[in-house]
């Protein structure tokens, strides 16, 4: 049995936990809001939204932490993210690091991460990022590739990294297996040359070291909070990936009229919508079986949620494995 004692949170909870301590319970928050977690085997898991999740920027002026507002970029989940120059572009010239927290890579361990990114260059890559790892304390740190491989070759870097633009968020995935039982530091590298800079960067969120399917967080949904809801949103999906069913949970302020959560398939073809009722609000949890309309069960693949109301649409993804 292991239990963690934690400060008296008005939101979002995520914990740290040893590689080999799967952490599952519920969290009373305030006499009566209540989190349930469960992270699995996972050596890191942050969603940034309480705090910088003692990630380190090696500059103030490049890589942040918080709400970004520029561009119409939102977090992947929350809002708050580590991103470059929060508040617009990034500047010409540039070599900015962002470090993770020391840890202990468990074994066969992933590094998942969300991310979004608006770099200068299209069949040149000139500006861009890459990951790379240190297990002697951060004397030196080496390339990881990700899944798929990087975009291509970063001129500024002199690397290989993710170049180009992707304007919608996506998750990336790294094999760690061969540092396994090594103490170990995540690098996020950005770099930009001497001449356009008039993109917005690179933005990351939901950081997990570990396995996707055991490690997730649920954010909270409870009425009972007294903070006023300001603006229509909505969480990932947990957990995810889907393998029996999933829950999503969102917030809608109270002078929202009408609401519909909708799933659709890859082809944009939809599988089933929800509508709550607004009177119940403002923080909503709908669960999802994994079946269509018609009460069938749907091919495992990538799908996508849309919340719809009147004030404003966010749509996110969700990856089924059935």
């Amino acid at each position: 049995t292991y239990s963690v004692s934690l400060p008296h949170f008005n939101y979002d909870v995520y914990v740290s936990a040893p590689a080999h301590v799967p952490y599952s319970g519920t969290l009373l928050v305030n006499g009566d809001m209540v989190i349930d977690y469960h992270l699995g085997f996972a050596a890191l898991y942050s969603d940034f939204e309480l705090n910088d999740g003692n990630f380190v920027s090696n500059y103030a002026g490049g890589w942040q932490w918080g709400e970004p507002t520029a561009g119409g970029i939102t977090a992947h989940s929350g809002i708050n993210l580590w991103g470059t120059v929060l508040g617009g572009t990034y500047i010409d010239n540039v070599d900015w690091f962002l470090n993770s927290p020391e840890l202990t890579v468990p074994s066969d361990a992933t590094l998942y991460f969300w991310h979004y990114y608006d770099f200068e260059g299209s069949k040149t890559l000139w500006d861009g990022g890459n990951v790379t790892i240190s297990t002697n304390g951060g004397s030196s740190y080496n390339l990881i590739t990700p899944e798929g491989g990087y975009t291509g070759n970063i001129s500024a870097l002199g690397a290989l990294g993710f170049g180009g633009q992707l304007d919608e968020w996506e998750q990336v995935e790294f094999d760690l297996s061969s540092y396994s039982g090594q103490s170990a530091t995540i690098r996020w590298h950005f770099a930009s040359d001497t001449s356009v800079h008039s993109y917005y960067g690179w933005y990351i969120d939901d950081v997990l070291i570990g396995d996707p399917s055991t490690s997730y967080e649920i954010p909270v949904v409870s009425n009972d909070d007294p903070r006023p809801v300001q603006v229509v949103s909505l969480h990932q999906n947990f957990p995810n990936p889907v393998r029996n069913s999933t829950t999503f949970s969102f917030a809608l302020p109270q002078n929202i009229q009408k609401a519909e959560l909708s799933i659709y398939n890859i082809k944009g073809q939809l599988v089933k919508s929800f509508k709550p009722n607004i009177n119940e609000g403002p923080r909503f949890e709908i669960e999802w079986n994994g079946k269509d309309s018609s009460n069938k069960p749907v091919a495992s693949g990538v799908y996508f949620y849309r919340l719809t109301t009147d004030q404003k649409e966010i749509t996110k993804k969700l990856l089924l494995l059935q």
